[in-house]
């Protein structure tokens, strides 16, 4: 039933159903379900529209005089709100489920755009939550078959279908299992001083983000809904945990021909999904990049970055400077052509010994791209050498090998019509100390 009274509408519906069922053993079964909802919504032009909604479902299952009943309760609100410079959309709800025990669910999803001061400050928002059961976890690492995995036999990841080894789920706990909280927040501000001045700042555009992702069995709900800084990360009740901020800063130095940009990122994670180990890590990342259009048909970028790394899976901690000049050169409207030449210095060490390294290495590579009628190649080689010196330790990393490595690929794509193509792709490797590695693999790919 609705019934409209300008501005509001009302809704009511109402759901029963009964069945009964005798059985030649004489077993007799009913099943009842009722269902009330009831919906208010309150709608102003097309700008602004909410919604208050609250239901009511019984279930009850009686068979031999044994009667099974479960109670389901919601409230929940629906808000939107549509201008020029603002949109909202927000729906939050509450439901409780009785039957044997009594649990209690919350829901929220959240999405805010706006934009002020003529356009130049951008912010958008997403943020959700939901209550669900956690079941703790077993892993282990197993050998899965050759080229069914992404690690090798010393844990180190070397890419999906490229090893022979990965981390499975081996057992579920299902008669243990943990209510949680899981909430996610992501906050993007975005600056353009150019669509409100003409002066020296017109050159800056900035952007700020900041990620949250948290699982946490905190009982008390509310502050991890609000994301209370005491509570994220918690060593005794965050489940999975991870935080990013990541600020960038762009400058014209001299309008599209050179340009740079500066970015610091932070991020913070915390594992503890699994039963037999938590794991942590922290990375901090710099970096300072110079883009040069003045070339004919050429885009040069110098890049700059230092990184710092703290892992416990390794008990490590990495610091690497990184330098890099990097070219694209599209020769013909054929044929683009990419190189970069790399130095960068590691230095790595053990956080629960003495043990520490140095890694000094020089890195090439050369990519070539190249369209041919119904064709398209895509080919590259690259070649690094390490010279490493201090202890072995993580030393059994392919890229942390003292010596010469060696990758290469060549990817063919055939599109044979406007529905078909064919795609070939053959890779390669070589590290020190390792057997080289080839791979082919074909793909006809038809789509309707």
């Amino acid at each position: 039933i609705n019934y409209k009274i300008v501005p509001f509408n009302l809704g009511l519906e109402y759901y029963y159903k009964e069945q009964n069922a005798n059985y030649e053993v004489g077993s007799n079964q009913e099943n009842k379900q009722e269902r009330f909802k009831y919906n208010i919504e309150y709608t102003k032009d097309s700008k602004f529209a909410s919604q208050l909604f609250i239901s009511n479902e019984t279930q009850s299952e009686v068979l031999d005089n044994n009667q099974n009943e479960r109670e389901t309760s919601s409230i929940g609100l629906k808000t939107k709100l549509n201008s020029k410079d603002h949109n909202f959309d927000c729906i939050i709800s509450h439901r409780e489920i009785q039957d044997s025990t009594k649990q209690k669910y919350d829901m929220a999803e959240i999405n805010i755009q706006s934009s002020l001061i003529k356009d130049a400050l951008n912010l958008r928002t997403y943020y959700s939550l939901q209550n669900v059961e956690f079941y703790p976890k077993l892993k282990e690492f197993l050998f899965v078959g050759d080229d069914q995995g992404s690690y090798d036999i010393d844990t180190v990841f070397v890419g999906f279908g490229e090893g022979d080894y990965d981390w499975e789920i081996t057992a579920i706990d299902y008669d243990d299992p943990q209510m949680s909280i899981e909430v996610r927040s992501n906050s993007t501000l975005y600056f353009n001083p150019g669509m409100i001045t003409d002066s020296f700042w017109n050159r800056f555009q900035t952007e700020t983000q900041v990620t949250i992702t948290e699982n946490s069995k905190e009982s008390e709900k509310i502050k991890v809904y609000f994301l209370n800084p005491d509570i994220l990360m918690d060593e005794n009740n965050t489940i999975y945990g991870r935080n990013t901020f990541q600020q960038l800063l762009w400058l014209d130095i001299m309008g599209n021909d050179i340009s740079s940009r500066f970015k610091f990122k932070s991020e913070n994670s915390m594992d503890k999904r699994y039963l037999e180990n938590s794991e942590t890590s922290e990375l901090n990342v710099w970096e300072g990049k110079v883009t040069i259009k003045t070339l004919k048909n050429t885009n040069l970028e110098l890049i700059y970055e230092k990184r710092s790394e703290e892992n416990s899976r390794y008990s490590s901690t990495i610091n690497i400077n990184n330098y890099e000049i990097d070219m694209r050169n599209r020769l013909n409207s054929e044929l683009i052509m990419r190189s970069t030449l790399g130095f960068s210095e590691e230095s790595g060490s053990d956080d629960l010994a003495e043990d520490s390294y140095q890694i000094t290495a020089l890195e090439i590579k050369e990519d070539l791209t190249y369209f041919w009628k119904k064709y398209r190649f895509l080919s590259g080689i690259s070649f690094r050498k390490n010279k490493r010196t201090g202890s072995e330790f993580l030393g059994f990393i392919n890229e942390k090998k003292n010596g010469n490595i060696f990758k290469w690929y060549l990817d063919t794509n055939f599109k044979m019509n406007d529905y078909t193509s064919i795609n070939v792709h053959y890779s390669g490797n070589s590290y020190p100390q390792r057997k080289d590695i080839h791979k082919l693999s074909a793909e006809v790919k038809a789509e309707f």
